[in-house]
């Protein structure tokens, strides 16, 4: 019994090289995540377009484009730019840089891009929102 608490007892050295290997596991990971969020932005932002143009579709009387669902619209695109800049592959290496600092910068980068994509794509939706509404709520023309 006595080996057995000896065996569990943790050493520094051994607290220490844990320690590294997961912060180095997770500057590993930094990379992938920037790619998984531009997936999920990517099927978010085609699902809306999607939805923006059945939604138009759906109404039959109005032939035309008006200017909010072109806004909206255009609105979609970008954000779909956006996570596609998410998806494509950089060079995430900097000039003379520590790991801790690529780290940094990368992490940086992620939380800059989502709130970018997230602005653009929220924009799109209210602007969607109030322009369909505004349309399907229009007195008909006689």
């Amino acid at each position: 019994m006595n080996t057995l608490q000896e065996d569990v007892r943790l050493r520094g050295e051994e607290v220490v090289a844990a320690l590294k290997e997961q912060a180095c596991q997770q500057i590993i990971r930094v990379p992938y995540l920037y790619i998984d969020y531009g997936k999920f932005f990517f099927s978010v932002s085609i699902g809306s377009l999607g939805l923006m143009v059945t939604l138009l579709n759906l109404d039959s009387t109005v032939s035309d484009l008006g200017t909010g669902q072109a806004v909206s619209l255009s609105l979609f695109a970008v954000s779909i730019l956006l996570a596609l800049r998410m998806i494509l592959p950089t060079d995430t290496s900097g000039p003379d840089t520590g790991l801790i600092e690529d780290y940094g910068r990368l992490v940086r980068k992620l939380r800059h891009s989502v709130y970018l994509w997230f602005y653009v794509w929220l924009t799109g939706v209210a602007v969607a929102i109030y322009s369909l509404s505004s349309r399907w709520n229009a007195p008909a023309l006689s």
